[in-house]
């Protein structure tokens, strides 16, 4: 199949009851939760792109990139394999399988809003999407690539890729490299955003959720889950520490500690 696979459609995305009409929605009056209170949330953006990384017509490459599995040493593995779009972009396993059907250490976490998060990787090893992008098509466990000029030469040799990386980056000499790769893929991710109807809520509509979920927000924030769990994301933009008021069992996982060797990690 050549990168004229870019003619195929995107699968049917299944985003779950979260993003419902808002016609379902049990209307909750205004005095039901304080609003000062929301301050701490915010509307969730259209994209995630920003300055550094505008979004362009790289978003089209990035995509059939990001489905293309012949980016992996036994051409099985794609990043949609381990991060399906229409699974909540996450494989629900406990570790996931690589090229070869090795498993990982960790699980896989979902490409949904991620490029919204401080940083990539469950331990923050990489800075932003664009990174991120790089670190599967070189581990030896998951896409199992040797090194970054073989994911190079796979790309040239593949009919089509050519056109669609000009196309993409029309000011590079070479455009077929590494970092356009990564640059693709990553416009890609920085589009995968799920509105809802909490957005919506938080936007004004105060009839968005329903008196029910407006209890549950109230029961969040009185709890002390916000102090985490807040911001335009409802998290993902801190570090912290599991097992901080108790034991933390069958835990081998060094986390971020693997990463900086401090021992506050």
């Amino acid at each position: 199949m050549s990168a004229g696979c870019s003619k195929a459609k995107e699968p049917t995305i299944d985003l779950g009851p979260a993003v419902g009409a808002l016609s379902q929605a049990t209307p909750s009056a205004s005095s039901d939760f304080n609003p000062r209170l929301l301050r701490r949330f915010k509307p969730l953006r259209a994209s995630l792109a920003d300055v550094a990384t505008p979004i362009g017509p790289e978003v089209d490459l990035g995509r059939m990139l990001y489905f293309d599995k012949r980016l992996s040493k036994t051409g099985t593995q794609s990043c949609n394999s381990c991060h399906p779009l229409a699974q909540y972009g996450a494989d629900q396993q406990q570790t996931s399988p690589g090229h070869d059907g090795t498993r990982g250490t960790r699980n896989s976490p979902t490409v949904y809003n991620a490029a919204g998060s401080f940083v990539q990787f469950w331990d923050g090893r990489a800075t932003n999407v664009e990174e991120q992008a790089k670190g599967p098509l070189l581990n030896p466990v998951e896409m199992g690539m040797t090194d970054a000029a073989q994911v190079e030469r796979t790309l040239e040799a593949i009919d089509g890729y050519a056109a669609e990386f000009r196309k993409a980056f029309p000011k590079d000499k070479r455009p077929i490299t590494y970092d356009n790769v990564a640059r693709a893929i990553g416009a890609f991710e920085r589009g995968l955003v799920t509105p809802s109807r909490w957005d919506s809520y938080l936007s004004g509509n105060t009839s968005a959720l329903s008196k029910a979920e407006v209890e549950g927000l109230r029961v969040f924030t009185n709890v002390g889950c916000m102090v985490c769990h807040t911001g335009e994301f409802v998290g993902g933009s801190m570090f912290e520490k599991v097992g901080a008021v108790e034991p933390w069992t069958n835990q081998k996982d060094p986390g971020r500690f693997a990463v900086t060797h401090l021992e506050g990690d």
